[in-house]
């Protein structure tokens, strides 16, 4: 039923004055919403929540640092410049870290990542890598090309590129739970 746009009175019909308050009732068509700034609205809340999600996806990105063998190799390499063996056994697949779930067993396994590999500072350079998938959940990364600086801890510098190595440095690793890990503790096999 229509209103009188002045009063709000209802009427039926056409007259041509509203009953109530007398003033000139106008009959136009119901005009046509433009839509034109609703799909703007849409298209930039679309472009918003994509580049949320990219930002989400690259800075946190479900832990997007684990998600192909190349990156967790990566976080290995980075947790080793910086001495992080906490972060070591992070990357260590969850079945087998599971043994280091106590405390006193994690401190151990530091103590003796320290003693096998005794460095003052450890930076890797121009690292590159080469993946073989050797199924589905099992790959093993192989690093290629770059170098390795250490500082030994009686302060002696030594620079190893990789080309000039005794043999490839290689890494298993498996896919649990769509995350990349170490197939195995590293540097003690």
């Amino acid at each position: 039923m229509p209103y009188c746009r002045y009063c709000g009175s209802p009427y039926e019909g056409a007259p041509r004055f509203c009953r109530a308050c007398g003033r000139p009732l106008v009959y136009a068509p119901p005009r046509r919403r433009d839509l034109k700034w609703l799909w703007i609205g849409l298209s930039a809340l679309i472009v918003v929540v994509a580049v949320v999600l990219v930002l989400t996806l690259a800075v946190f990105g479900g832990d997007g640092n684990l998600a192909t063998p190349e990156k967790a190799v990566a976080q290995l390499l980075g947790a080793l410049e910086k001495k992080d063996f906490e972060a070591v056994l992070k990357l260590i697949d969850p079945r087998v870290a599971g043994v280091f779930s106590d405390k006193s067993q994690a401190d151990v396994f530091q103590v003796t990542l320290e003693e096998l590999l005794p460095y003052k500072d450890m930076k890797f350079k121009d690292i590159v890598t080469s993946t073989k998938m050797t199924s589905e959940k099992t790959a093993t990364v192989t690093i290629v090309a770059g170098s390795v600086t250490i500082t030994g801890l009686d302060g002696s510098i030594q620079t190893e590129n990789v080309a000039e190595a005794e043999g490839p440095m290689s890494f298993d690793l498996v896919k649990v739970d769509g995350k990349w890990y170490l197939s195995s503790i590293p540097f003690t096999e």
